[in-house]
């Protein structure tokens, strides 16, 4: 917890590049709110606990998926993108890391379940779309392996970041300037803050039932 506190804080003023940074760092710097900065620190920093996806976070946050189909389920988006008109996720209940990990019945669940998003969300089109492996070569904010099915805003002419490109074009030194403005923020109330009973309270969505 300190550590990545630590580095957090310490980071230059400038932004150094996505080599220069630990991919638990470059997960951070995808958060676009305060909120979310804090609840992805808290799973980088204590997955078993804090975790979006997994039991415990689920069971505490009293969230109920929209769809279950063996180990897998679809949950709601929680941080919803301003270009988005709605967004499910397709999850797994085990806390896989790997796409490498993935298993031909996963396959089918994750098949089966994109089929039930898309009657769910009752759309023309959209996207689906997964990322895996090291965050400097994607876009995502949350190691445990999940998929998006996205319908976007037509008028805003949505574009789905895939990846953090190295030369810091495509905006990510305005994200990695808006990092060091939200690790500011907690500098101010400190890392045991971001832990405690208010700092969760504080820093989660409104819980969501269904």
């Amino acid at each position: 917890m300190q550590t990545l506190y630590n580095e957090i804080i310490g980071l230059p003023r400038t932004y150094p590049g996505l080599a220069a940074l630990r991919p638990q760092v470059v997960y951070l710097v995808g958060c676009r709110q305060f909120n979310q900065f804090c609840c992805t620190w808290r799973a980088l920093v204590d997955p078993d606990t804090f975790c979006p996806f997994c039991p415990t976070e689920l069971e505490r946050r009293e969230r109920t998926p929209l769809r279950v189909c063996a180990g897998w389920m679809v949950l709601e988006n929680e941080f919803p993108r301003p270009d988005v008109e709605k967004m499910l996720l397709i999850v797994p209940k085990r806390h896989l890391l790997s796409a490498a990990d993935l298993t031909d019945e996963d396959g089918m669940n994750i098949v089966y379940l994109w089929t039930v998003c898309m009657r769910e969300l009752d759309c023309a089109g959209g996207a689906f779309i997964g990322r895996f492996g090291d965050p400097r070569v994607h876009a995502g904010t949350v190691p445990h392996i999940h998929a998006n099915v996205i319908v976007p805003r037509r008028e805003s002419g949505m574009s789905v970041p895939l990846a953090k490109l190295v030369d810091g074009e495509y905006g990510h030194r305005e994200d990695y300037a808006r990092l060091r403005q939200f690790a500011s923020i907690l500098d101010g109330r400190g890392v045991e803050w971001l832990f405690s009973e208010e700092g969760v309270r504080e820093t989660q969505p409104a819980i969501a039932r269904t």
